[in-house]
């Protein structure tokens, strides 16, 4: 009866916890963003799971894909998750019985009392043979042991959310790196023509500087003015190499090993739809909100861990086996043994140990309870950056467009009153100029708009 009650005690002990539940930080989210109210186009849905298929661009998904099964960041990430794993099944084992098993040999020597005035005392040898199994088992009462394993739980989700975070940036990054080299190929092929046009009318002003009909000067900036376009071919040249080697890198690929062929970053598509979310899901969506939040509930189940830790353990031990003087004899119901127990074990004094460790845990969950505001807020300021990045650069590249359309005009009617001999050579640089900078700007404009949704793309989380 005494042995039921205290099993019924037992029972009703275990489990108790004496930790906090876990309660998410109360956040105040807007209704919508304040970017999206001005720019057309934009949905409250959420970017895909491919959400850079939505650019249209086979090369690009190529090298996404790539990315995603060799970079060396993505990789690392992973190794963590099983580190994390690992962690979890050595924090989770004192939720499970111990068993041990083993067998020995003792071999034993006495010298016995000397006797009848003998000066000689005798030797007496004995040896012993034991095979035997202990088991014990840690009552969890204040739920130590739970809490310990599910804080290593939250810690694993921690190390997904934080692949998953590292996957989407080595995304975006990709992407980004792809249409800079995009934007230096179309910067090429402008200069490239530049150099010819420049070249073309050389030829006209050394013909007219031959037969006396313009000074020295003219020719002479002439040919400043074509040496000057054909050294930016080789710093773009330069920039495009350096572009394509940190894509080889971010491809697990060495620097040199990658081909880009990619179209003019005119021909990317830009989604007739952009997504926007609502500010609302993006607590759900981020994956750098989803790791600060993992992190929170690994320090509040430490909490309970370290609070649990200062409260008596009761722990329930068995041991049975063989023991006996002769080998043969060792498996025998007479030579059987076993012992059951109980231990309750408590702090007397360890110093401030233990309170000191529960103050610590506190106090981090504290500090990771700012961590995950200033992770959200961080989130919501992204997102409406990159709107406005996107309304703002999409109106710039329209201005661009123009200015290129009306720069062309102007270029073309000088040079053939240049030819006309209506104007001087000073004209036409100057319209020239005008053109090449309209073009380039305009590129740039496509370019920064590319990365811009691109950006808006990563803010909103992906599509994971």
């Amino acid at each position: 009866m005494r042995l039921l009650n205290l099993l019924v005690i037992i029972t009703l002990l275990t489990g108790c916890t004496v930790g906090p539940d876990y309660i998410r930080p109360d956040i105040k989210t807007p209704d919508s963003w304040q970017s999206s109210e001005k720019k057309e186009g934009l949905t409250a849905s959420w970017p895909g799971t491919e959400w850079w298929k939505d650019f249209s661009d086979t090369e690009l998904n190529s090298l996404i894909e790539s990315a995603l099964k060799n970079n060396y960041d993505i990789k690392a990430a992973v190794s963590r998750i099983e580190q994390s794993r690992a962690a979890a099944k050595v924090a989770g084992a004192p939720m499970f019985p111990s068993i041990n098993a083993g067998m020995g040999i003792t071999r034993e020597q006495k010298a016995s009392q000397a006797q009848n005035n003998k000066t000689t005392a005798s030797q007496t040898e004995t040896t012993s043979y034991a095979m035997q199994s202990a088991a014990s088992y840690e009552l969890d009462i204040w739920s130590k042991n739970r809490m310990a394993a599910a804080s290593s739980d939250a810690r694993i989700e921690g190390s997904i959310y934080d692949w998953q975070g590292i996957r989407l940036a080595m995304t975006a990054e990709v992407i980004s790196t792809y249409f800079q080299i995009l934007g230096l190929n179309d910067r090429l092929e402008i200069a490239g023509k530049t150099v010819e046009s420049q070249k073309r009318i050389m030829d006209i002003i050394e013909k007219r500087y031959r037969a006396g009909m313009v000074s020295g000067l003219g020719l002479a900036q002439a040919k400043t003015n074509l040496s000057s376009v054909e050294a930016s071919i080789s710093a773009i040249q330069q920039q495009k190499e350096q572009f394509k080697n940190a894509l080889a890198v971010l491809t697990g690929k060495n620097p040199g090993d990658i081909k880009i062929n990619g179209n003019s970053i005119m021909l990317v598509s830009i989604p007739a739809s952009i997504p926007a979310g609502l500010p609302s899901g993006l607590l759900e969506r981020r994956p750098d909100i989803k790791k600060a939040e993992a992190e929170l509930i690994a320090a509040n189940a430490d909490i309970g861990a370290a609070k649990a830790a200062m409260f008596p353990s009761i722990t329930l031990t068995a041991q049975s086996g063989y023991t006996s003087q002769k080998l043969s004899s060792l498996i025998n119901p007479t030579s059987a043994f076993y012992t059951i127990g109980t231990n309750l074990a408590t702090v007397i004094f360890q110093g401030s140990r233990l309170s000191g460790e529960h103050e610590r845990t506190k106090a981090r969950y504290e500090e990771l309870v700012y961590n995950y505001h200033k992770a959200v807020v961080s989130a919501f300021t992204d997102t409406e950056n990159a709107l406005v990045a996107v309304r703002e650069l999409g109106e710039q590249e329209k201005f661009y467009a123009d200015a290129v359309i009306n720069a062309q005009k102007a270029y073309d009617i000088s040079e053939t009153q240049y030819s006309h001999g209506l104007v001087d050579y000073t004209t036409v640089l100057k319209t020239e100029e005008a053109l090449l900078n309209s073009r380039n700007a305009q590129i740039q404009a496509r370019g920064n708009k590319l990365t811009a949704l691109t950006g808006l793309y990563k803010a909103l989380g992906g599509g994971w």
